[in-house]
């Protein structure tokens, strides 16, 4: 009998990482396809995890954005040498990889890229 319940135990925690896994990339993701929304969503994430008055929550709203608009700058200067940079890699993994193989790895390194941006 307890071989049974540590079996469902086990199963049970197994089944709340793969859930959890799931939730966190359609999060990342979302995130990424909708950066304005970011800030937003943090303050509001942040007001609910610490018990943020209103006040507080717009101080945080307005220090974000501002961190958000420099980051985003950023990332809209270095966009084109990174996207060469990651064409140079898969013509480089293009030439080792089998055909289906490389298929496959460059949908990964650019879902990979799509949420966190880079390796």
């Amino acid at each position: 009998m307890s071989v049974i319940w540590l079996g469902i135990f086990l199963a049970g925690g197994v089944t709340g990482a793969v859930i959890h896994a799931y939730w966190l990339r359609a999060t990342l993701l979302d995130m990424k396809q909708n950066p304005d929304d970011m800030p937003r969503r943090i303050a509001e994430m942040m007001a609910y995890d610490y018990g943020l008055s209103p006040a507080q929550e717009t101080s945080v709203l307005e220090i974000i954005s501002e961190h958000h608009r420099r980051v985003q700058k950023l990332r809209g200067e270095h966009a084109p040498t990174m996207e060469s940079w990651n064409a140079e890699l898969e013509l480089k993994m293009s030439k080792i990889l089998k055909p289906l193989d490389f298929e496959h790895f460059q949908k990964r390194f650019r879902e990979v890229n799509l949420i966190w941006g880079g390796l």
